[in-house]
C-alpha cells in the first residue's frame, strides 16, 4: 500500500495515543491505592457541587444518592487495580495492531478493535452499567469508534 503523508501521521499519532493509554493503565494498576482514593475524591467534590444546584429536585437527589453509593462500593482499590490490568492488557493488544496499520496489515485492524473491545467490555465488567461504569467509558468508546471508522474506511488499502 502506498501510504499518504495524512496516513502515516495518523498512524504515528495514534501510537502515542496508545502508548500514553497503555502507561496511565499500568500506573493504575501499580499505584492503584493512590489512584483509586484521589479518583473518587475528585468525583464526590464534583458530584457535591451538582448536588447542591439540584437540592429542590427529589428525582436528582435519588441519582446523586446511588451514584454516591456506586462510588463507595465500585471505586475501591483492588476493582481500579483489576480493571487496570485488563485494560493494560487490551492496551497493549491495540498498540501491536495499530502497529500493524501503520505497516498496512488488515489483521491490525482486528487487533486494534479486539484490544479495546477487551478494555471497555473490562470496565463494564469491574464496574458495573451505571454511571461509574459509563464515565470509564466513554473516552475509550469515542476513541475506538473514531479510529474504527477512519481504518474501515482505509480497508481497501490494507492487505
Amino acid at each position: 500500500m502506498e501510504q499518504s503523508r495524512s496516513y502515516k501521521i495518523i498512524g504515528i499519532i495514534l501510537t502515542v495515543v496508545l502508548s500514553v493509554m497503555t502507561v496511565s493503565n499500568y500506573s493504575g494498576y501499580t499505584n492503584a491505592d493512590k489512584d483509586a482514593e484521589l479518583l473518587r475524591a475528585d468525583l464526590k467534590a464534583a458530584f457535591s457541587q451538582q448536588q447542591e444546584a439540584y437540592e429542590d429536585v427529589p428525582e436528582m437527589q435519588s441519582v446523586f444518592d446511588g451514584f454516591n453509593e456506586q462510588l463507595e462500593n465500585k471505586l475501591v482499590p483492588n476493582v481500579y487495580r483489576q480493571k487496570s490490568l485488563y485494560r493494560l492488557i487490551g492496551c497493549i493488544v491495540a498498540l501491536f495492531g495499530i502497529a500493524l496499520l501503520r505497516n498496512g496489515k488488515f489483521i491490525g485492524f482486528h487487533l486494534f478493535l479486539g484490544g479495546m473491545l477487551v478494555g471497555i467490555v473490562a470496565a463494564f465488567y469491574t464496574f458495573g452499567f451505571g454511571m461509574i461504569g459509563w464515565l470509564f467509558n466513554v473516552t475509550y468508546t469515542i476513541f475506538t469508534a473514531a479510529v474504527a471508522t477512519y481504518y474501515y474506511t482505509k480497508r481497501k488499502y490494507l492487505t
